[in-house]
């Protein structure tokens, strides 16, 4: 699972960078000529870019995992919901849940409150809630258990796999 593993880095990596792109957005403007003009459509073209093309790359991922395990269908139906509806599935899971349930409180603290930080901060805290949200999904999900050993089996020793 090499191979799986490396495409959910590589995908993570992408929203990562569309995420964060997000904190540029103050200093960009299409009003204005130069270089805010430049800067506004680079941010918009990274955002997109790496959103599209972090999940073509996991949905590749996906058909790889699909494809080493050997099987499309699971035999219970609980073992393969979808990530976003899972939570604490594993010890990174537990951390990434907890840091996305606080970003999302914090979100909201802003939503209504938006005074109570700087406009930079609050770029900064709605990025990383669109990160930890996505990254909530990907590390719950059956694809990023699989190729990383988690879950129900992660106690089991692996046979040939390295």
């Amino acid at each position: 699972m090499g191979k799986v593993k490396r495409l959910i880095i590589t995908a993570i990596i992408l929203i990562f960078i569309s995420s964060y792109v997000l904190v540029l957005a103050p200093l960009t403007s299409f009003d204005d000529g130069g270089f805010p003009r430049v800067l506004a459509y680079c941010t918009g073209a990274l955002f997109w870019l790496g959103l599209i093309v972090g999940y073509a790359i996991f949905v590749v991922a996906s058909k790889s995992r699909k494809k080493q395990s050997g099987r499309k269908k699971s035999g219970s139906a609980g073992e393969y919901r979808p990530g976003v509806f899972v939570f604490f599935s594993s010890r990174a899971a537990l951390i990434v849940d907890i840091l996305c349930i606080l970003s999302v409180l914090l979100f909201v603290v802003c939503l209504f409150n938006s005074y109570i930080f700087p406009e930079g901060i609050v770029y900064f805290i709605i990025s990383t809630t669109i990160f930890l949200v996505q990254v909530h999904s990907i590390i719950n999900g059956v694809n990023f258990r699989c190729a990383f050993n988690l879950g129900k089996n992660s106690g089991k020793k692996r046979g040939g796999d390295k």
